[in-house]
């Protein structure tokens, strides 16, 4: 029940990060090539699908290594020059620093190979098409001693003998962006980083978020994106309360953890009705709400 608890919270952090205002305001804050461009200009980049206000997301399945399936949280393609892939994970806690950081290269690397033949991917022979590749790791429970930290993972040239220096854009092909947010929230800091310490701060109510992210940042969300802003802060309070509740004795919080989760569950299932209602694809239904595919299909058919 905890996974479940974890996953329904995971599933509305990579909702939250679909948002077009959030997204263009991370890639324009962090990414070199981005930062040239206005917010409107990015916003206006990202892919368009059904939900014209959040970014349109690919098929997340990397399965070019056999026995090494991998899945993308949320992998885009946004149509900037030459093009490139980006892709923003979410993570919660850490429990080992190294480790992580390992499985960001391995991730960021997949990306490379994953878009060989894959829609606007790389098709030469002679990988001159290779696009380049972005992978963005927002840590939102951060050990103590990287609390703040934005850490930057690129290839380097290294001149050994007299050999030919490669083109620096060559050796850009690939970039891991590690952001560790904040636990204390600054009024007077108005960096991105601090944007999404916000956003995903367990100290803060809806509305106090709402209210920052409007007066700090400019960003005024709809009504639906502030419902999904609240299943995701409910749903973070059942992984609270699931076991971490100082006080409540465990068959008390999972007792009330569980009740949590059905309701959020029976949400779930009905948002996905009224999307497959509008003609929604069962992929999209299911990337939307968090639900498997075997649940939205069984939706489907009844």
């Amino acid at each position: 029940m905890q996974k479940l608890v974890e996953n329904q919270y995971d599933a509305y952090c990579k909702k939250v990060l679909r948002f077009k205002p959030i997204a263009s305001r991370v890639l324009h804050g962090f990414i070199p090539e981005f930062q040239s461009l206005s917010l409107n200009e990015i916003h206006n980049m990202l892919d368009k699908d059904n939900l014209s206000d959040r970014m349109s997301v690919l098929n997340v399945e990397d399965i070019t290594k056999p026995n090494a399936k991998i899945f993308y949280d949320l992998l885009c393609h946004i149509p900037y020059k030459d093009g490139l892939f980006v892709d923003f994970e979410p993570q919660g806690k850490i429990s080992n620093y190294d480790a992580f950081v390992n499985r960001c290269i391995h991730t960021g690397s997949r990306m490379i190979v994953w878009q060989r033949n894959e829609k606007d991917g790389s098709f030469k022979d002679d990988f001159s098409d290779l696009k380049r590749c972005i992978s963005i790791w927002i840590v939102i429970h951060p050990p103590v001693e990287h609390r703040g930290k934005v850490i930057r993972i690129v290839q380097k040239q290294s001149q050994i003998s007299e050999t030919k220096t490669i083109d620096e854009k060559e050796l850009n092909q690939q970039t891991i962006l590690i952001l560790c947010l904040h636990d204390e929230i600054d009024p007077t800091d108005n960096s991105v980083l601090m944007m999404l310490s916000v956003l995903f701060s367990s100290k803060l109510s809806q509305n106090e978020r709402f209210l920052y992210l409007e007066k700090s940042y400019g960003i005024v969300l709809t009504e639906a994106e502030r419902e999904v802003v609240g299943q995701m802060c409910n749903a973070h309070e059942g992984v609270y309360e699931y076991g971490l509740e100082a006080g409540m004795t465990l068959g008390r919080a999972k007792g009330k953890a569980e009740g949590r989760i059905e309701g959020l569950k029976e949400k779930s299932f009905e948002i996905a009705r009224k999307l497959l209602r509008m003609g929604l694809s069962v992929h999209v239904v299911a990337d939307t709400t968090g639900l498997s595919l075997n649940e939205v299909e069984q939706l489907l058919n009844h």
